[in-house]
Order: C-alpha cells, then sequence, then structure tokens
C-alpha cells in the first residue's frame, strides 16, 4: 500500500481528473488509500495492549467507516493538491481521522433519530440490539444503543488519536487540532439544535435552519477538512478565508439538496428510507416553505402528517406532490444554484492553479448536482 501512496502526484492527478470526469474521479483515485488508512488506523488498536482483547469489538466501526463516500477524506486530499505536488503521509493520515470521527458521530446520530437503516445496511446500534438478541439478552434494544454509543465514542477518540499523533511542527499541529476541535464542538451544537427543532412545538425561522445547517454541514462537512488540508500545505490566510467562505455556501447547498434527496431520491442509492425525515418532524427548509405556504386544507393533513411514525408511502408522496405543487422544489433549486455561485466567486479570489480552480468548480457543480 505504501508503493499506491507514491502513485498518485496530486498536480498530475488534477489534471488528468479534470480532462476525465473531474471530482468524482479524483475522488476515485484517493479514495482507496484512505480507505487504507482507515484500516491501518483500526489495525493500530489491535496492537495497542491497552485496548486488550477488545479490537473484534471494532470491526463493526471499521467496516461501517469503510462503506461512506469518504468524501471528507478526499477533501483534505483535495486542499492540500491546490498547493503540493504529491499527496503527505500527514493529508491521508488526517483524511481517515476526520472519516472515523464521521462515522462516530453518524452512530450517535442514528441512535438519536432511532434510523435503523445507513448506507443501505442496518445501522450500528441496530445490529449490536441483533447481538443483544443473539445472546439472549432481556434488554436487547438497551443494550444495542448503549453498545452503539460507546462505539461512537471509540470512533471519535481514535481520530483524536491520530492527529495528536501527526508528524508536523508544533505550530502547525496546533492549528489542525484547534480546527477539528472547533468544529466537533460546533456539530454537536447543531445537533442539539436540530433536536430541539425536532422534539420541541416550535416552527424556527429559515435563517433559524440556516444557521444548523451552517454548524452541521457547513463548518463539518467541508470547512473543517478542505481548512485543514490548506493548512498542511501552509496555505496563504488569504486563501483560507475563501475556502471558509467557499464552504459555508456549499455545506447549505449540501444540505439542502440531502433533504431534497430523502424527499424524493432512491432509497436503494442513498442507503436511507424516503420519507424519513417527515416521520421525525425535521424542521428542513421544504418542511418551513410547506407550512408558510399550505392551505388549511393541506394545513390539516401537514400537522397529520409530520411526526407520525406509522407514516404511509402513500402519504409521504402525498407530501411530496405538494412541495412541488407550491413551487417549494423549484424555489429551493434556485437557492442551491445561488449558492454554488458564491461559492464559485469565492474560489475564483484564491491564489491557486488554472487546475485547481477548474476542480474546486466541478466540486461545487457536483455538489449541486449528486444524486446520492
Amino acid at each position: 500500500m505504501r508503493t499506491l501512496k507514491q502513485k498518485i502526484p496530486l498536480r498530475s492527478s488534477l489534471k488528468s481528473s479534470r480532462t476525465t470526469s473531474g471530482f468524482p474521479e479524483f475522488a476515485k483515485l484517493h479514495r482507496p488509500i484512505v480507505e487504507q488508512h482507515i484500516i491501518d488506523a483500526f489495525l493500530m488498536c489491535m496492537s495497542n495492549p491497552k485496548t486488550g482483547d477488545g479490537y473484534h469489538r471494532y470491526q463493526k466501526l471499521q467496516a461501517f467507516s469503510l462503506k461512506g463516500k469518504l468524501l471528507r477524506g478526499v477533501f483534505v486530499i483535495l486542499a492540500e493538491s491546490l498547493y503540493k505536488n504529491k499527496p503527505s503521509q500527514q493529508a491521508y493520515q488526517l483524511a481517515s481521522a476526520i472519516e472515523i470521527a464521521h462515522s462516530g458521530l453518524l452512530v450517535h446520530d442514528d441512535i438519536i433519530d432511532n434510523d435503523y437503516l445507513r448506507r443501505g445496511n442496518k445501522t450500528i446500534f441496530a445490529q449490536y440490539i441483533e447481538d443483544g438478541q443473539n445472546h439472549k439478552s432481556s434488554r436487547a434494544e438497551d443494550f444495542g444503543k448503549s453498545m452503539g454509543i460507546i462505539a461512537g465514542d471509540i470512533g471519535i477518540f481514535l481520530a483524536s488519536s491520530i492527529i495528536s499523533n501527526l508528524a508536523l511542527n508544533a505550530a502547525k499541529k496546533s492549528n489542525v487540532v484547534n480546527e477539528f476541535n472547533v468544529h466537533m464542538q460546533g456539530v454537536c451544537y447543531g445537533e442539539m439544535i436540530d433536536i430541539e427543532f425536532g422534539m420541541v412545538p416550535t416552527e424556527p425561522r429559515e435563517s433559524k435552519i440556516i444557521e444548523m445547517f451552517k454548524l452541521k454541514t457547513s463548518g463539518y462537512t467541508f470547512e473543517l477538512p478542505l481548512v485543514c488540508g490548506a493548512l498542511l500545505a501552509d496555505a496563504p490566510q488569504q486563501d483560507i478565508n475563501c475556502l471558509r467562505n467557499m464552504a459555508g455556501n456549499l455545506g447549505i447547498a449540501f444540505q439542502i439538496k440531502d433533504d431534497e434527496l430523502g424527499l424524493f431520491g432512491d432509497s436503494s442509492k442513498t442507503g436511507k428510507p424516503v420519507g424519513a425525515d417527515i416521520i421525525q418532524n425535521k424542521k428542513t427548509l421544504f418542511r418551513a416553505r410547506l407550512f408558510q405556504k399550505a392551505s388549511k386544507g393541506d394545513m390539516k393533513k401537514l400537522q397529520r402528517y409530520f411526526g407520525n411514525v406509522s407514516l404511509s408511502p402513500t402519504q409521504v408522496a402525498e407530501i411530496c406532490q405538494m412541495i412541488r405543487a407550491y413551487g417549494i422544489l423549484g424555489e429551493l433549486q434556485i437557492m442551491v444554484e445561488k449558492l454554488s455561485k458564491d461559492a464559485k466567486r469565492a474560489i475564483s479570489m484564491m491564489s491557486i492553479s488554472h487546475e485547481g480552480k477548474d476542480m474546486l468548480y466541478d466540486l461545487v457543480d457536483y455538489n449541486a448536482a449528486r444524486a446520492v
């Protein structure tokens, strides 16, 4: 695997990826190396005497970590590649750490949302519930959720350990660690807002929903990996500021698209059941605008449907039809287009190569058009 890491000069991969299929091709090139570093991290746990014979308990989390798109990890490599000729070992290690932390947070998120399906498979806590049942536990559900919480914790602490041990000078490591900690705190705060929105009878303003998006998606999904990759490459502060600006717009667009796929997407591709946000009464922009525009007759249906754990596919389809009929789908697609233009404007002000700008532009387009 070490030889594989040396085979992909980053600037040349930027050029070749742009001439084929842009960002998706770039991700395809680097994803296997990020995957190997994730495996290496879990193997490191096995060799640590303090974990005893507990390695087998990490296998579910490792398998789960490897099933994702690994976009956050790829973003680290992409940002570093804007300034360096080939990938650094530290970039791949950092990419794996962010992906493992992401998996840990998703395990917790699934417990909070009572989601039993993720990435087309049973969620981690659902797998542990099954383990509890197989071991004749009288509290299999509690067993599964408890084990899931701890598995998520392991992911977060393992990621922190990887970052703490990066071979960087003290100042650079301090900046990377601080970036990681700030965004991990931010995503947790965003999750608290999301829980409050879903479980408390309140109708938040769009500005509050977007604030949640910035914490849960913009900062954590885009700003954290992109800025960390740029920090590894000693990028100028002006470029880092532009990356933060780009990330803010990309994250909101990403979340709108994510919510759209949760309503109109193909569950066999997204790995999550259509309509889950309706059942959980998630306060998305789709919901906010639907409640603003609905007629009295439709409003009565919406009040019955949102938060209804027994919601039928027919009722989900009915809500989707309302979203189309009231023009909300088109409005939010226009919003994604504007956010994408703003992200590209930030990219245009960066002091990077034309190939680098083209790759970032392609990322923006990929983000707006993705189907998974």
